[in-house]
């Protein structure tokens, strides 16, 4: 089966290494933050349903715990 032009998640013009932990976890400290500011809006004007944001934002709260997690044990 061929991938399709899609297939590699590498951006064009990407030169930057692989990003180190430490990058990761602000990454995702920033995308927290952005969803604790724009969800509760989202919500209140029916865009997203408060159980899909509460769903949402706990998934990325794992994601930081597991990175953080990560860091303790590296």
């Amino acid at each position: 089966m061929s991938k399709g032009p899609d297939a590699d998640c590498s951006l064009p013009g990407w030169e930057e290494p692989d990003p180190d932990l430490e990058t990761l976890i602000e990454c995702v400290r920033r995308e927290l933050r952005y969803r604790r500011h724009v969800y509760p809006a989202r919500v209140e004007r029916g865009k997203m349903s408060r159980e899909l944001m509460d769903r949402e934002l706990r998934l990325m709260e794992a994601v930081l715990k597991n990175l953080e997690g990560q860091r303790v044990r590296g």
